[in-house]
């Protein structure tokens, strides 16, 4: 971490945990990690150019669990967050699960946020387009999540007991991705350290956190008012371009960047410099 393990009084009442990556003095951006996750994902921004902070939402990692949290109070969280850093304004990013808390913050909060980037995201539940263009794993989990979350949380620990074993995973990843891994080694292990910590307190707040999203935001992306890039993956197999081509025609300001032989990890290894690049944008 460039900057060590911190506590902020969240919303609910609630102790969240954030950390800081990238350069001090660069462009503030809180970031929305992905599902399940941690601030350890921040380790991929390493050696950004911005200011990256990274908190993570209650019960992931080492913040505070509560069952009142909504899709909407990750903007209160982040407000909170603001002020206690001492930050007017910043921009937002989120990654896959991670998107719809980014978009949360930009619609609540347009006099605060410059930004929003999101990478690779999930959509409204409402879109039928999300079930299109993923794999079978996937939407498996988005109809546990649903209708069985007791079920989810199952399959949730045996993912976690397989990567604390050190097990290759059973489904393979697209080839996008299996090859930007091999390429940037380092952030396999980045990627199942943060899984692990995003887990550490057990599978309670991933279960709740999913089938949150399989509900209504509690807002309208086409009241969102900041700048806002939608950054896509067309091999991505996690999450469906479909449905992120209708998320990015829904939102008045946005630039939409959909790219081919990317999936869902290959383009945040290999075009986060261009992604970074619409902060000046």
């Amino acid at each position: 971490m460039s900057q060590g393990l911190s506590f902020f009084s969240g919303s609910h009442n609630t102790q969240l945990a954030f950390a800081e990556y990238g350069t001090p003095t660069g462009t503030p951006v809180l970031y929305a990690h992905g599902f399940p996750s941690s601030l350890l994902e921040g380790e991929l921004f390493a050696g950004a150019a911005v200011r990256l902070i990274v908190f993570e939402r209650s019960g992931f990692g080492q913040s505070e669990f509560t069952a009142k949290r909504t899709v909407l109070s990750w903007a209160d969280d982040a407000a909170l967050l603001g002020n206690h850093l001492r930050l007017e304004q910043f921009a937002v990013m989120g990654y896959s699960g991670g998107v719809p808390f980014a978009l949360a913050c930009a619609a609540k909060l347009p006099e605060r946020v410059t930004t929003a980037i999101c990478i690779n995201g999930l959509a409204p539940a409402d879109y039928p387009q999300n079930m299109q263009g993923i794999s079978s794993q996937h939407r498996a989990a988005m109809l546990l999540a649903r209708h069985a979350p007791w079920l989810l949380g199952f399959f949730l620990r045996k993912m976690q007991q397989a990567m604390q074993s050190g097990a290759p995973p059973k489904t393979p990843l697209p080839a996008a991705d299996s090859a930007a891994l091999e390429e940037h080694r380092q952030a396999r292990l980045v990627l199942r350290q943060t899984v692990l910590r995003g887990l550490m307190q057990g599978t309670r707040a991933a279960v709740f956190e999913r089938n949150l999203l399989t509900k209504p935001w509690g807002f309208d992306p086409a009241q969102i008012r900041v700048p806002v890039h939608i950054w896509q993956g067309l091999e991505d197999t996690n999450v469906s371009p479909l449905a992120a081509r209708r998320l990015a025609s829904s939102i008045p300001d946005c630039q939409a960047h959909f790219l081919p032989n990317e999936g869902h990890v290959s383009l945040l290894l290999r075009h986060q410099q261009r992604i970074l690049d619409c902060l000046g944008a």
